[in-house]
Parts: C-alpha cells; structure tokens; sequence
C-alpha cells in the first residue's frame, strides 16, 4: 500500500530533464497543519446504469482543501487495486497545506459504497471501538454479524463495466473543471492504468483528455491491469489465474451466479472489514490487550491491527506498509509466503505465538530516521478508517 509521494515523482522528473534545476523537496507539515485541511465528502450523480438501484448510480469523492482559497489546480486521484479515496488522505493533505491554492479530490469509485461503514460511524460517534469489533469480529465468543452480499444480491454489479466507471470518472473531472482552471488526473497503480484508459476514451466524440491538462500516474501504466491479456470467451465465461484464482466471466455475474468480489488468501470483504474495526481499535487504544479475533495468541490492539499488514510478516508485499516490528513474537517460516514469493518468502515469517518470557506480541514504532520503515503505525491506524471514508 505504499504510495510514491507526488512531491518525489516531480523531484525525479526535474532532476532527469536537461538545463533544469531540481526543486528543494518540501519539508514534512506537522500534524496540525495536515488537520488543518478541510476534506468534505461529495456524492454527485453518476452514469444512470438501468440494472443498478438508484443509490450505487453515484460518483463518489472526497474533496481537500484549504478554507477561504479559490483553487487554480484541481487534482483528481483514484486509488489502486483494492484501494478506497481514503488511501490519498494523508498525501492530499500534505500537497494542499504546501500549496493552499490546490485542491486534491480523492475518488471512492462505486463498488465502495457497497461497504458497510454503519457500525465503524457508530462507534467513532460513541468513542467505543468495541461496537465495530463485536459488528465485523466477534461477539461474545462467536464470530460477527457482518455479512458481504450475496452474489444474487449484487448481480447488478456485472453490469459494472468501463463505459459506467469513466462516465462516474467524468462526472468528477467536469465538477472539477467548474471549479478551477486547470485540471489533473493521477492514479495508483490499477487506477494509473485506468487513468491512462481514459484519457483515451471516446465520450460521444469528446476525447477524455480533452479537459485535462495532464495526467499522474504512480506505480502504474496506461493499458496495464487485472484483465490484461484475456480473450473474448474468458471474458465472458470466466477464466483461472494465478493459484488458480477464479475471476468470474460476464455471463455468470449477471445471473447473480458468481460473486463479483475479490476473495482470495486474506483479501476479501469479510477480512478488510475485520482489518478496519481493528484498526479503529488500534486508534482508540494502541495498548491495550486485543480482545480476540485478529490474531490467534496475546497481543496489543496496534500488534493485531499491523501484523497482517506489514512488510515484515505480509503474505503479498505489494499490499504491505512498512511500519516496525512486532516484540515479543515466536516465530516461524510462513509456508504460504514461500510458495508464494519463492525463495524470497523465507524472509518473511510468520508469528505463531508469543516467547516464553513475554505476556503478549507488542508493536514496536520505528524511528523517524529509519531508512527502510516509512510509516507511522499509529498515524496508519487513525487513517486506515475515517468517517468519510476507508482505506
């Protein structure tokens, strides 16, 4: 989940060009400078698909800005494979307090609003983390309420293709256009590529590009992507992939007979929901004892929260932060991340319990000096769910 700071990609893109100087890299903004920034949740119509309900037909975002400011620049962020608008919260907030004349939008594309925030807002409205974690963990020693919809219940999903994601997209860039003179359009990862996409797409005549004054891409290229390289049966019927993971053809996601979620190892909706209760706990009360759910042995609700999600124990890299290290850990080598990774996964184990000498796993912050851990583990877990928006 590592996202390469925009500020750095332009040093880089200076630095390479001819006869120019490369700019002084901006100081880091203290916190209060970051919360100082306003971020107001937008919700304007999006394409009119005919098979979705009225309430998922929206073009979702979260807008950043400085108060009282007219914007000259507007730019529009879509995250990566998996991702949410809340991915560019702390990265948006540093670009507007470094220049108060830019706003940044971070768009929630429309499968987010099928996510089902009720419990997390009930509990940051109450001050009481454990109503999600009873919710999306457990309660009273069984597993949580919360369910993910069935594959009938969402069959309008399959409906779901790029002609009514770049119509939502286009909703939001045009908004954007009334609101400043110059407009970009950057992605991460799967939405760099879905970025570069749209530049390119025919909008009855009108180019995408047109409106746009440039776009950004971060970890990501034009035409790159999950469906790259499938042809027009595995499109419609289904194919295998990696692992043999299934990804569902048109025909069976439109029946309602294949669920048009992501699951597969410890991503799906089930588990993310879990990671954002914890996360929330984690905010709440980094140190106290974890009440079971995450993690199979004693730990502090910040270690439960960050073990599934750090470079040191994850079983993908590419989906991990770099944010410490768990104490007080016995460890062991991760057979899956072998597999998975090769040779390379032998450097990531996997934590089976707690040493005989301590009572509990405990996070241990890494240094703000520390060339090889980049993230605050404290500041990712106030992130990682807001009321606006998750991660």
């Amino acid at each position: 989940m590592r996202i390469l700071y925009l500020l750095c990609l332009s040093s880089l893109l200076f630095a390479c060009a001819p006869n120019v100087q490369a700019p002084i890299a901006a100081a880091i903004p203290n916190p209060s400078a970051l919360e100082a920034v306003k971020v107001e949740k937008n919700v304007i119509a999006g394409f009119q698909e005919p098979h979705t309900p009225m309430e998922y037909n929206k073009a979702i975002y979260l807008r950043y800005f400085a108060p009282n400011q007219k914007p000259r620049v507007v730019l529009v962020l879509m995250p990566g494979f998996l991702g949410g608008a809340q991915n560019f919260d702390r990265l948006a907030r540093t670009m507007v307090s470094s220049d108060p004349s830019l706003e940044v939008w971070a768009v929630d594309r429309r499968s987010n609003a099928l996510e089902d925030h009720s419990r997390l807002l009930e509990a940051y409205q109450k001050r009481d983390p454990m109503i999600s974690w009873r919710y999306m963990i457990r309660d009273a020693g069984k597993p949580g309420s919360f369910q993910a919809r069935t594959a009938r219940e969402v069959a309008f999903m399959g409906y779901w293709g790029l002609k009514v994601h770049f119509e939502d997209l286009r909703a939001v860039v045009l908004k954007a256009s009334e609101t400043a003179p110059k407009v970009f359009f950057g992605g991460h990862s799967l939405g760099a590529s879905l970025v570069g996409l749209y530049a390119g797409w025919d909008f009855a005549g009108t180019p995408g590009y047109q409106v746009l004054n440039g776009i950004i891409l971060i970890d990501g290229v034009p035409g790159g992507g999950m469906g790259a390289g499938i042809n027009e049966q595995q499109y419609q019927n289904g194919s295998n992939g990696f692992l043999g993971i299934r990804t569902a053809g048109i025909t069976e996601l439109e029946a309602g007979k294949a669920t048009p979620y992501f699951e597969a190892l410890t991503f799906s909706p089930s588990s993310l929901a879990k990671l954002g209760a914890a996360a929330q706990l984690a905010a709440f009360d980094p140190n106290g004892d974890s009440p079971g759910g995450i993690v199979p042995y004693a730990a502090s609700n910040l270690a439960a929260a960050m073990v599934t999600g750090d470079d040191n124990y994850a079983l993908i890299n590419i989906f991990s932060i770099s944010a410490g290290k768990a104490t007080g850990a016995k460890l062991a080598i991760n057979g899956l991340a072998v597999i998975l990774s090769g040779f390379a996964g032998f450097q990531t184990p996997e934590i089976i319990g707690v040493l005989e000498n301590s009572t509990r796993v405990n996070w241990q912050t890494p240094n703000q000096d520390d060339p090889l851990e980049h993230t605050d583990p404290l500041d990712f877990a106030g992130r990682f769910w807001t009321p606006n928006a998750d991660f």
